[in-house]
């Protein structure tokens, strides 16, 4: 025999199941009942909780649906507009292309028309340098011969040595009144 064997031991157990028996005679139906609200119960709980589970998982797949729909969409956009700067920075780089050509052209333009009136200018000058050394030139041979036909009327018109040596003379006899002048 075991200890659990011995007769207090089988009194305690007697007694333990009488108690039982009592407690299920009291009890019995209402904990039978209340056991079996608890399994209705938990079954129930555990269906709901697998409903909410199923349903948490389908708004998840939605929302994450959804998330990868707006971000692909704003990927595209984003593409898109990506697409459409480089667009227009290629537009901006042909029309500022197109611009740098044209100022280059006028530049160039007008470096040469700026060459071509220099070259008129300076031909002008050195035309004028030449008319105005030809005028001098003229007006000096003009005074020149003005020069020599006054010299010239001038030593015909001026007296001799002579004839001035005479009039002296004359004069200084007239002075000392040695001479007579002949009345007319």
């Amino acid at each position: 025999m075991s200890k659990k064997d011995t007769p207090a031991n089988m009194d305690e157990a007697a007694a333990g199941g009488n108690v039982e028996q009592i407690r299920d005679i009291l009890f019995g139906g209402q904990m039978r009942e209340y056991e079996r609200r608890f399994k209705q119960l938990e079954e129930r709980l555990i269906n709901e909780s697998e409903n909410l589970r199923g349903e948490s998982d389908k708004r998840i797949a939605a929302l994450e649906a959804f998330a990868k729909k707006e971000l692909n969409k704003q990927t595209e956009d984003l593409q898109h507009e990506g697409k459409l700067r480089d667009a227009a920075i290629k537009d901006l780089s042909k029309s500022l292309e197109s611009v740098k050509l044209s100022l280059e052209e006028r530049i160039t333009t007008m470096q040469e028309r700026a060459t071509r009136d220099l070259s008129e200018i300076r031909d002008q000058l050195h035309a004028q340098a030449k008319e105005s050394t030809e005028q001098i030139r003229l007006m000096q041979t003009n005074m020149a011969q003005s020069l020599e036909q006054e010299s010239n009327t001038l030593q015909e018109s001026k007296v001799g040595r002579e004839d001035l040596a005479d009039l002296l003379a004359e004069m200084s006899l007239r002075l000392k009144r040695e001479f007579d002048m002949p009345e007319d």
